[in-house]
């Protein structure tokens, strides 16, 4: 699997243990063995780490219980990505209340990120603009002539005539500005 965000955090109860030896008490040392390996392989792929684990590396807590036998599990889990580590402040197992399952949080701080540029989204009011549609047409007529013999695959094509759209978005974007406030300072 692949995503295109920078940070993935997953809540979930995943049904299975990582490690039977310290997250299981009471049943037999076992746990869905295939499942697991699914897990653990999409946490190495995705470079996640089960924070809760490493935080509390000896803890045996458990977010399940079976009453009235004696048989707990941690069966839930925040896995997130190792990059922020140094962010998740906290994690905890919790009391349960009226289900056989606790509570389980994570605390992170995000206030010392670095902040990028941001996430560009288009302008739709842009599409309405008569000036900024003949634009547009004339970059797609433009990059065709360009890029006709690349002989590029569809799909990278398709992303290269996106990034030409954000470009010319956001440059036209910004003269339409610089025009409103000369206007505006007259």
């Amino acid at each position: 699997m692949e995503f295109e965000c920078h940070y993935i955090i997953i809540g979930e109860h995943f049904n299975l243990v990582l490690n039977v030896q310290i997250d299981r008490k009471g049943a037999l040392d076992k746990t869905h063995t295939r499942s697991r390996n699914l897990l653990i392989e999409f946490m190495e792929a995705q470079n996640v780490i089960d924070i809760w684990r490493v935080q509390h590396p000896n803890t045996r807590q458990y977010s399940w219980k079976r009453n009235p036998y004696p048989i707990c599990s941690r069966l839930d889990m925040f896995p997130v990505p190792d990059s922020i580590q140094g962010y998740a402040k906290c994690s905890s197992v919790g009391p349960d209340y009226r289900t056989d399952h606790s509570l389980i949080s994570i605390n992170c701080c995000f206030v010392d990120l670095e902040r990028g540029p941001g996430y560009w989204k288009l302008n739709c009011l842009l599409l309405i603009d008569p000036e900024y549609v003949n634009l547009m047409r004339a970059v797609i007529k433009e990059y065709c002539d360009q890029h006709k013999t690349d002989g590029l695959t569809p799909d990278l094509d398709w992303e290269m005539l996106k990034m030409e759209f954000r470009r010319t978005a956001i440059a036209y974007s910004a003269s339409k500005k610089r025009e409103q406030q000369k206007e505006q300072n007259i």
